[in-house]
């Protein structure tokens, strides 16, 4: 029974080929019998093959053509993939070197923020110590005019505290102005 299913979907397939073949027959025996001769036929059909057989050349040139440009697609599509891979790493090396940079960057303003801040407090410093020597000086002048030690307790903008160089210094002064006296 197998077999008999089998060659009954053989027979449907070969169905529509079998009604042409038959068709063709009758169309040649017709003209066969109005005075075409058979060799006619053999011509057109030869013709025909030969068309056919250029047709089947050309679809085969076609596959050939289709298949070299799906080669070339799928090359250009690694070379698509391994460029967009290069650029990713590209873009990656280049956030990394803007973030470095950028840090570089930060420490450099700390840097330079540090290096103005110790210049500012130098030139604080030495404006202090420009005041402090100015006190020292005013004070000495204070007492060496007037020869009374008392006279420093009355002016107000004496009373800044000296660091003990400036005040031994204008200690000193008043001790050895205050054993010559007044001139």
């Amino acid at each position: 029974m197998a077999s008999t299913a089998d060659e009954d979907a053989d027979l449907r397939e070969m169905a529509p080929w079998m009604e042409e073949w038959s068709m063709a027959a009758r169309v040649i025996g017709e003209e066969e019998e109005e005075g075409i001769s058979l060799s006619h036929y053999e011509d057109k059909y030869r013709t025909l093959l030969r068309d056919i057989a250029t047709l089947t050349k050309h679809v085969a040139s076609l596959r050939a053509k289709r298949d070299s440009a799906i080669e070339e697609r799928d090359s250009i599509a690694k070379d698509l993939e391994h460029l967009r891979q290069n650029f990713d790493r590209m873009v990656a090396e280049h956030d990394s070197l803007r973030d470095k940079m950028e840090r570089n960057l930060f420490h450099f303003i700390l840097l330079f923020q540090q290096n103005s801040t110790r210049d500012e407090c130098q030139e604080l410093k030495e404006n202090v110590k420009g005041l402090m020597d100015r006190c020292g000086r005013l004070v000495g002048l204070l007492l060496a005019t007037g020869g009374n030690p008392s006279l420093v307790d009355v002016n107000p903008y004496v009373r800044v505290p000296l660091p003990s160089s400036v005040w031994s210094q204008s200690q000193s002064r008043t001790s050895t102005q205050m054993t010559r006296g007044p001139r």
